[in-house]
């Protein structure tokens, strides 16, 4: 059952995916592309990826998993705000 994304036209599964593989997984990528075509193919259409997840590893792993299917799907990328300490306090900018 897919779900409206807020105020747009966007429809997204309950269920998505994290691209955040460790070290180990990405040892084996056919593993990983398999894990995201499995999921698209049961309806998944909503992949999380960011610039810090495998350094860039992650993100071309989704690109071979999705291939001929990219609009099928959302990608929301996560971004990495480095905290600041300032006077003591944890800011981020």
């Amino acid at each position: 059952m897919m779900k409206k994304l807020g105020t747009t036209n966007i429809s997204i599964a309950p269920l998505g995916m994290g691209s955040g593989f460790t070290d180990s997984e990405l040892k084996d990528p056919q593993n990983i592309i398999d894990a995201l075509s499995f999921g698209i193919d049961q309806g998944m259409n909503v992949i999380d990826t960011g610039e810090n997840y495998g350094g860039g590893v992650c993100e071309e792993l989704i690109g071979r998993a999705i291939r001929g299917q990219r609009d099928q799907g959302q990608l929301p990328r996560s971004v990495w705000l480095m905290p600041k300490l300032n006077d003591g306090n944890i800011k981020s900018d």
